[in-house]
């Protein structure tokens, strides 16, 4: 899922750059994060986790790093069921 999250969003970005899609998709690795998708208005994105392997709070603390500086809103959600549920901003 994060492998198919990623390419469709670099697909996004050919047509509507984004720094914050290059900076975190450059970052997977190093976040552990599992990929990067982007909304269809190419405004927001979500980073990917396997949170058996990295908490919630960690990959959050993680994503933070790598958006320093940057004029970002971070929320925190958990995808349940079919959906999502958010668990902290």
């Amino acid at each position: 899922m994060g492998k198919a999250a990623t390419l469709s969003s670099a697909i996004m970005q050919e047509y509507e750059r984004s720094e914050i899609f290059f900076l975190l998709s450059q970052a997977l690795q190093d976040i552990r994060a599992l990929g990067v998708n982007r909304a269809h208005t190419g405004c927001a994105f979500g980073v990917l986790f396997d949170l058996r392997l990295v908490s919630l709070e960690e990959a959050r603390r993680r994503v933070s790093e790598v958006l320093r500086g940057k004029d970002v809103a971070l929320w925190t959600a958990k995808a349940i069921g079919g959906g999502i549920r958010v668990v902290g901003t």
